[in-house]
């Protein structure tokens, strides 16, 4: 069942149009990241849909009623913050220094308390005694938030949200701020937290390896509008256009035109490689890839880096399930953490990333000639 709809939201400020006709909806419980690098608009999403800027487009929030009937539907487009019963938790915490946890978490209340007594059934998890045992607050109700960690702060700002009684919750971020260690704790407890309660977020970060460790769905954005909405599967392995396998870490993209099309299984012509420095380069280098795209059509192809398989030089013509072999020669190592990034030229640009421990086994370096494989199926056609 649908929890919010948002349909064609647009926000212009001065003369710069912010957000371009944006439309999407939330599930009944769902956990949506709204994934983008710095300064794609994602902030000013949540703070239109919570009420901080004026708009156009329509937002619908569906409530949880307490007739039969289900959930009923309530534009809030224009309605004030206080009016459309959204919880929103910041990167800062926000919390007020002079109060201690437990008047911080209760201080919502008493401007909500009557209004959400009218429109739902109470619901006793959201509670202060049940809250700040599910959050692992007992023991600090009577501290001021100067002496908590970064983690409890954020723990007391997502009580304080919850409490409530939200029809849907908002995150701005909110562990940008913690170090990695506490970042990842932090990031599995949202989630097991949010699906215990049901409760429909909106989740904002630029990081993709949150994005895929706490969304249900994705909804990619760049420049104010949404490029792609899908499951974090759909998103970072089947990218609708380049900006998103860019942003989602796609390292190969080669533009060809498909030159010879097998029922499904085409084969890519990539073009000269005059300029290659590997030794006795083809004219063309051809991919195959699994599309029904037809031949003459000009494509992109994505290639992710941990798709790509690297061995010691062999007879391309050795028999193997790969369809996908070529010779090429090592330009650039690159350590990224656990993982080793390879840049080759095998006619094509081409990057490979690989265990420590598989690089120093094949004794890979720079300049060396190694073979490169990879399978149709992992190659993405856009």
């Amino acid at each position: 069942m649908i929890a919010l709809t948002v349909e064609n939201l647009g926000l212009v400020i001065g003369r710069h149009r912010i957000l371009k006709d944006i439309t999407f909806n939330v599930e009944e419980g769902e956990l949506m990241v709204i994934l983008g690098p710095t300064g794609a608009g994602k902030t000013l999403l949540l703070e239109s849909i919570a009420g901080f800027h004026s708009l156009s487009g329509k937002i619908l929030l569906f409530q949880r009623g307490l007739t039969s009937r289900g959930l009923t539907s309530k534009e809030i487009t224009h309605l004030g913050p206080e009016e459309r019963n959204i919880g929103m938790i910041f990167q800062d915490y926000a919390l007020f220094p002079h109060l201690t946890v437990k008047e911080n978490i209760l201080f919502g209340t008493r401007y909500r308390k009557e209004e959400n007594s009218k429109s739902q059934i109470p619901n006793p998890k959201m509670e202060l005694e049940s809250l700040v045992e599910l959050f692992k607050l007992t023991h600090l109700v009577h501290r001021f938030p100067n002496t908590l960690s970064g983690g409890e702060k954020q723990r007391v700002s997502l009580a304080r949200a919850m409490i409530t009684g939200p029809e849907l919750l908002l995150f701005d971020e909110p562990l940008s701020a913690l170090d990695e260690e506490l970042r990842v704790q932090m990031q599995e407890e949202i989630k097991v937290i949010l699906k215990e309660l049901k409760i429909p977020s909106l989740y904002v970060t630029h990081s993709r390896i949150e994005a895929m460790v706490l969304g249900d769905r994705i909804a990619m954005m760049e420049d104010g509008e949404l490029l792609q909405i899908g499951t974090p599967n759909e998103i970072f392995s089947t990218p609708q256009n380049e900006r998103v396998a860019q942003f989602t870490g796609v390292e190969t993209i080669l533009s060809g035109i498909i030159k010879e099309q097998k029922g499904g299984l085409a084969v890519i012509s990539v073009g000269e490689n005059s300029k290659s420095q590997i030794p006795n380069p083809k004219e063309e280098i051809e991919i195959e890839a699994i599309t029904t795209r037809a031949v003459g059509e000009k494509v992109t192809i994505c290639i992710r880096s941990e798709n790509v398989g690297i061995e010691e030089t062999v007879p391309v013509s050795a028999k193997t399930s790969v369809r996908n072999k070529l010779r090429g020669r090592i330009k650039k190592v690159t350590q990224c953490g656990p993982v080793i990034k390879v840049h080759l030229d095998c006619g094509i640009p081409i990057i490979a990333a690989i265990t420590k421990q598989s690089y120093e086994e094949l004794g890979l370096a720079k300049d060396k000639e190694v073979m490169v494989s990879f399978k149709a199926i992992t190659v993405h056609i856009i």
